[in-house]
């Protein structure tokens, strides 16, 4: 995209920059976390993660800005869930803010994925998000025990939700049910059936609809109508 886009869109053309190097020191400073100098590094970063919300928000919103920036959040978000194991072990806040980082990426990811049909993410990305999820929660399960782990669970429960429904292309069936999904949000948008909805609906009647109902279309369903909620 040309810097003058950028600019028009008014948009930071230092956000690609910043979120290289914020992600790059907290991968860094992961396993250096127990020393203070470290710990001022990291909540840094995360500090100025927060104060980008907003444009990490318009890539949830502006297609031309999503398509640009797609890959680069894709590694910052796997980069950033391969560390939060390290974090979780040693301070509780520092995970909770992470996680609500990750959450931020997955909606982008989540955007890109609703406005391009024919995208998928690659299988073995897909599995290896699935094995930090469940590292995560063996973590969690200890350190629970130990320590109060306040505000996580939603956090953590919706990056769970969001990797599952992310599309693959091994995922046929599932595909088809996202589809319906996306109507089902659009036609909720506009309060009335979206073509795209009712043809969706229509294939996805081919693969037994109603039973793969109970297990996904609801718990997709809450993520979609989440994403919706956060744009009003």
């Amino acid at each position: 995209m040309p810097e003058t886009r950028i600019r028009q869109i008014q948009f930071p053309l230092s956000f690609a920059s910043n979120l290289k190097h914020y992600t790059n020191l907290i991968i860094e400073q992961a396993q250096l976390f127990y020393d203070k100098y470290h710990q001022e590094d990291v909540l840094c970063a995360i500090i100025q993660f927060q104060n980008n919300k907003e444009h990490i928000q318009k890539l949830c919103i502006n297609q031309a800005l999503n398509q640009y920036y797609y890959d680069l959040i894709q590694r910052s978000f796997e980069n950033i869930m391969k560390q939060l194991v390290a974090y979780l072990k040693v301070f509780g806040y520092i995970f909770h803010s992470l996680l609500q980082i990750c959450n931020d990426f997955l909606r982008v990811l989540f955007y890109f994925q609703q406005i391009n049909e024919s995208r998928f993410m690659q299988e073995k990305v897909s599995q290896q998000l699935k094995e930090y999820i469940s590292e995560i929660e063996e973590q969690i399960t200890v350190e629970s025990k130990q320590n109060q782990l306040s505000g996580t669970d939603f956090e953590f429960q919706m990056i769970k939700i969001g990797i599952e429904h992310l599309r693959t292309k091994s995922e046929t069936g599932k595909n088809l049910m996202k589809s319906v999904l996306f109507g089902i949000v659009s036609s909720f948008s506009q309060l009335k059936p979206s073509e795209e909805f009712m043809d969706s609906l229509k294939e996805a009647g081919k693969i037994l609809l109603l039973n793969f109902y109970n297990k996904q279309i609801k718990i997709l369903w809450i993520y979609m109508s989440f994403i919706v909620f956060l744009k009003i």
